[in-house]
């Protein structure tokens, strides 16, 4: 069997794997036959070690301590992995590890980052000015991403500024744009103003998610 054959055959049973106990016995076959540093090899096996409901993000970590020079993607992987877990300030861990590296972001770094501070500390700025500096303030993803961040705080004032800035640099923005909005309106107790935003929502086109509240849409 050649290496690329294998290659793709062993992709294509850790994409199927289910469980750790089959990743680990992928991985050592991966050692076995020079795969363990192939790029969508390693991929799949490190992806489902971080973020599967199935996975060990310890197991992970090893993973990731034995890759030479990590991509975008692995970084990711890990902010994203420790955006789900107890440990959500890991994510900026990895973020800064990452820029330190020489290693560029991109929108789904910005992205699993600002899900994190979500869960960790909503006030911090630094991760809004490090969007304006890579050039992600027109992606919509990541723009979305940030008025959540500021709507958990009940910060109105910014995830307004967010949601007017997309605007003017030509963002389409979307239900998730606008749901934002309402959710920090209606954190900071300024329920006219969240109803304004519904009916002006309301009157932009944006439709709910079917069994959603607006909040939640």
């Amino acid at each position: 069997m050649g290496t690329t054959t294998a290659a793709s055959t062993l992709a294509n049973l850790a994409e199927r794997c289910s469980c750790m106990r089959e990743l680990k016995v992928l991985h050592a076959h991966a050692f076995r036959t020079c795969l363990h540093q192939h790029a969508v090899v390693l991929g799949k096996l490190f992806r489902f070690a971080a973020v599967s409901p199935f996975g060990d993000l310890p197991y992970a970590h090893r993973m990731f301590d034995q890759i030479p020079r990590p991509t975008t993607f692995f970084y990711n992987t890990l902010i994203r992995a420790h955006s789900h877990s107890p440990t959500p300030s890991l994510s900026t861990l990895f973020f800064n590890r990452m820029r330190q590296n020489g290693v560029t972001p991109d929108e789904y770094s910005f992205a699993f980052l600002l899900k994190s501070r979500s869960f960790t500390t909503p006030l911090v700025h630094d991760p809004h000015g490090a969007v304006f500096k890579f050039g992600f303030c027109r992606h919509l993803y990541v723009q979305n991403a940030l008025i959540h961040l500021y709507a958990i705080g009940g910060v109105t004032l910014l995830a307004r500024r967010v949601f007017e800035d997309a605007l003017k640099v030509g963002l389409e923005v979307d239900v998730v744009s606008w749901s934002g909005l309402l959710v920090a309106h209606v954190k900071a107790g300024r329920t006219v103003e969240a109803n304004e935003m519904r009916q002006a929502m309301l009157a932009s086109g944006a439709r709910k998610n079917p069994g959603c509240s607006w909040v939640e849409a």
